[in-house]
């Protein structure tokens, strides 16, 4: 052979193999998983503290093993979680232990290795590769059995619901109690790591997961390049959100029967600005909704039933909240409604849901001619129908 053929062959035959030798973000090996599929959620650090519901993937495990690549080159923080290991409730909806799940931060060059073992109610692992993932696995195997006992008992919850024996009630607020008590254990376990690493990347993380109380306290004692590092989006959200909670709970006390409606404008359906006070010689319904709201759905056809009964008498306005603009549009196509539909802003200042006070969903508020509150009703119940229907007379 020829020695520049020779050379050639060798470089060849070295690409081959290099492209034969695959090389994963993520590799998994978990016993009693055997041969299976393995739901994944996924998701960049900015779409998962902005709300937005995580991308979905599947990967195959085979005798326990599976592998994963990030989609891009940006932060994911990604879970996985075998197809046996989800329960069907009586109801017949599907229920996955929130312990059950492999919680993964995967940048970008990472090589992560997990090995660990499948039980019941929970996976215990452990996870090499970044530091991220390293201590959080470490931690979490500190609590993960103890915490499992929350989908048991969750699961003994949903046996007693099926029943539909009241005798249970009290029986069933115990446990949900108990169940809500192992649900958080992993709060106090990182609570402590953020008190004893202040300065670690990750005790940023495990603060966007702790109450308003713990996170001031705390938030003050984190340095500012960790304030400032990967999870200052998840930070910020949380500073937002605490801000939000105290304007609607300051809110609260001024929407009450016989107070005035705060004024507001928003978008409609159409892209028309609809002010509030615009509205005249009518009593108004303010329906607050969402998409993702699912008694707010069921309560479209009476509420369709009513807008024909009194829609020369009422005017009825439906506000989306917590939504996106493609979402909110697909609905209101989706499930034909015919009344006046805006859109709320996400902006504080002027978020129409905190200057009602809304904390629940669906939140119906009653409006006489002058813009007076006569009533205020949260979630679907016939107290609101019996109200429009005594107005009406």
């Amino acid at each position: 052979m020829k020695p520049l053929n020779f050379i050639f062959t060798i470089i060849i035959s070295s690409l081959i193999l290099t492209s034969c030798e695959q090389k994963h973000n993520l590799v998994a090996q978990i016993d009693g998983i055997e041969n299976d599929t393995i739901f994944v959620h996924y998701g960049t650090i900015s779409d998962f503290y902005s709300g937005k519901p995580p991308k979905l993937d599947t990967v195959y495990a085979k005798n326990g093993k599976f592998t994963y690549n990030i989609p891009s080159q940006e932060n994911y923080l990604v879970f996985f979680y075998p197809k046996s290991s989800v329960f069907t409730k009586k109801n017949g909806n599907d229920f996955n232990s929130k312990q059950i799940f492999i919680e993964t931060l995967i940048e970008p060059n990472d090589k992560i290795n997990i090995t660990g073992k499948l039980n019941t109610y929970y996976v215990d692992y452990n996870a090499t590769g970044s530091e991220f993932n390293q201590v959080y696995s470490t931690l979490r195997s500190s609590y993960i059995q103890k915490a499992s006992k929350g989908a048991e008992l969750e699961l003994k919850i949903d046996s007693l619901f099926s029943t539909n024996n009241r005798t249970y009630s009290k029986s069933v607020m115990k446990l949900v109690k108990e169940r809500n008590k192992f649900n958080n254990i992993y709060k106090k376990a990182e609570l402590k790591y953020i008190k004893d690493n202040p300065k670690k990347s990750i005790s940023a993380f495990f603060l966007t997961r702790q109450n308003k109380k713990n996170f001031e306290l705390y938030y003050s004692t984190l340095p500012i390049e960790v304030k400032n590092g990967i999870f200052k989006v998840g930070l910020n959200s949380r500073v937002e959100r605490f801000n939000r909670g105290d304007k609607r709970n300051e809110a609260k006390s001024k929407i009450a029967k016989g107070k005035p409606a705060p004024n507001f404008t928003l978008k409609s359906i159409r892209g028309k600005k609809i002010e509030l006070n615009s509205i005249s010689k009518k009593y108004i319904v303010l329906d607050f909704w969402g998409t993702w709201c699912p008694p707010c759905i069921k309560g479209f056809p009476k509420m369709k039933e009513y807008y024909s009964k009194y829609k020369g008498k009422v005017e009825f306005i439906g506000i989306d909240c917590n939504d996106t603009d493609k979402n909110w549009k697909e609905a209101v196509k989706k499930y034909n409604l015919p009344w006046m539909q805006l859109y709320n802003t996400k902006e504080l200042k002027k978020d129409v849901s905190v200057a009602y006070g809304v904390n629940a969903y669906p939140t119906k508020i009653i409006l006489d001619k002058n813009k007076i509150i006569v009533g205020v009703f949260t979630s679907e119940s016939d107290a609101f129908y019996h109200k429009l229907d005594e107005l009406m007379k």
